[in-house]
């Protein structure tokens, strides 16, 4: 049996946790920012953490040497990136976008760097 879909979920649960926690940290409301509930902000985030997950699985099919018990400290990377994205780009209250997933795909590249031997 398959476990990559139990995998990307696996990414997925921690990925949005840093995310939210991260917005409570700085009291970002998500409804207040997106216009929307956490519920579909979850939803929203999965192409997000399907490409952490597409990423870190490149990675480990090469040669470099990952530890995966640093995932904890690249979604936290990750998750202060992603609301980089956003500060940077600005928005008006209830009409954030989600950052372009090709630059944040180019931070998912930097923060591995970090993190592969």
């Amino acid at each position: 049996m398959s476990t990559k879909n139990a995998h990307k979920a696996k990414y997925h649960f921690y990925f949005t946790t840093a995310v939210l926690k991260h917005a409570e940290d700085n009291h970002i409301n998500i409804g207040d920012c997106f216009g929307y509930g956490e519920d579909n902000f979850v939803v929203d985030l999965y192409p997000y953490s399907n490409l952490i997950y597409r990423r870190v699985d490149d990675i480990e099919r090469s040669p470099n040497k990952w530890k995966e018990s640093e995932l904890f400290d690249l979604v936290d990377n990750l998750s202060d990136c992603f609301w980089g994205i956003i500060e940077r780009e600005g928005y008006d209250e209830m009409d954030a976008s989600m950052p372009c997933l090709d630059e944040f795909e180019l931070d998912i590249k930097r923060a591995l760097n970090i993190f592969v031997e």
